[in-house]
């Protein structure tokens, strides 16, 4: 038995027309020019700090990498731009949202059967796109197999941020992600991204890491759990629980042992010939929380701090562990066949790296076959998608469309 997992990028919003692409939205009038205005702001910033040359933002990974190193550059002096930034991040959140809730018109978009075929045998979609094609067009809305990764529009509340970067014991993944990109396959920004930030955190400096995907989900999850706006004080409560997790202690047994790896059997593992997989060690700590699935076992979990907040404490208690996990039920009891639409694997790689890690190490499982849908052959997907999910078997297949 195989399962299947589809992956969606943006470049599946735009093979069926629709103006998803950061360009678009800067040049709409729902882009202010206040907005204009932060977003250079930031732009210019992270220029002078880092001594670099003007390179503009095309693409959303762009829009990410600036906001990491907006963050990673403000010093003592400068810490007042923090919650600056950060608000320039929120607005923009807000006015793309508007963007793509006014202008998309799902009406006028034509599916494609061959999709249509693809979505429907998937067992999971991580979805990375904030627009409801998926739902609209192909009529697949079942939360369980259709997993928004970043939110929605129709959440109103969607995740822009860089990863998680948690983690001492990263040594070999960093590697990895630095190998790959001194070939240039995967986005820059990923390589400079595995500091121990989370175990830097002080009240005065959580508003520093506020773009990080993991504390994004949480927000995202609290929001859909309160089917309302997180209010000020809420976040304070929740930033404060964040602030104060033991990390250490969120973790599947499977995963840690004094060292903060488990050693396991590698002989049961399937052989993989793959940079950076390195043989005898699981997934490192600090990445055992992107994902939730069954008969992960997780330690019990501690509130390090009194919540005084019934609907924080009721959020809260609701999960197991760190809310804003990825629930892929028991995708990697089986090998997986994947495909790739639309998603250049430039971003995202943390989740992406973990899905071979977890498949290969904890449940001796392999990655089957790959299918990466590609619209010119200048962009190497192919070799980024052999690399990262350490898959010989990787077959491309042409879009057509608009895109």
């Amino acid at each position: 038995m195989t399962s299947k997992l589809v992956i969606i990028g943006n470049g599946f919003d735009l093979c069926h027309g629709l103006k998803t692409n950061y360009r678009d939205f800067l040049e709409s009038e729902y882009c202010s020019d206040q907005l204009k205005k932060g977003l250079s702001e930031i732009e210019d910033y992270v220029k002078t700090k880092q001594n670099i040359e003007d390179e503009g933002i095309n693409l959303w990974t762009d829009m990410e990498y600036m906001y990491y190193r907006a963050m990673v550059s403000i010093d003592e002096e400068d810490f007042t731009k923090v919650e600056n930034f950060n608000n320039i991040i929120e607005e923009f959140k807000m006015e793309f949202m508007r963007y793509l809730d006014n202008c998309l018109q799902y009406d006028e978009v034509k599916k494609r059967d061959d999709l249509q075929l693809l979505l429907n045998e998937a067992d999971w979609i991580l979805d990375f796109n904030y627009t409801n094609t998926i739902e609209a067009v192909y009529g697949i809305s079942d939360p369980k197999k259709h997993i928004k990764v970043h939110g929605s529009i129709k959440d109103n509340y969607i995740v822009l941020g860089f990863p998680n970067t948690y983690s001492s014991y990263n040594d070999h993944l960093k590697k990895f992600i630095e190998d790959i990109n001194s070939d240039k396959i995967i986005c820059r920004y990923n390589q400079n991204t595995f500091n121990a930030t989370l175990s830097s955190y002080s009240d005065e400096s959580i508003a520093r890491w506020n773009g990080e995907k993991i504390w994004q989900r949480i927000l995202l999850e609290f929001h859909r759990f309160k089917k309302a706006k997180v209010d000020k004080k809420e976040f304070q409560k929740l930033s404060r629980w964040f602030n104060n997790l033991d990390v250490n202690r969120i973790v599947s047994d499977d995963f840690v042992n004094s060292v903060g790896y488990k050693l396991i059997n590698s002989s049961k593992s399937p052989r993989t010939e793959c940079q950076g997989d390195i043989e005898g060690y699981s997934v490192p700590l600090g990445y055992q929380y992107i994902f939730r699935y069954t008969n992960m076992k997780i330690s019990e979990r501690e509130i390090p701090i009194t919540i005084n907040s019934k609907i924080v404490r009721e959020f809260l208690e609701k999960y197991e562990g760190i809310p804003g996990l990825i629930d892929v039920g028991d995708l990697f009891n089986n090998d997986i066949d994947i495909a790739v639409i639309g998603h250049a694997l430039r971003g995202d790689i943390e989740i992406f790296k973990q899905i071979q890690l977890i498949s290969n190490r904890i449940y001796h499982k392999k990655i089957n076959e790959i299918i990466v849908y590609v619209y010119n052959d200048k962009e190497n997907l192919s070799e980024r998608a052999r690399k990262i999910f350490c898959c010989q078997k990787v077959l491309e297949r042409k879009y057509k469309g608009p895109y």
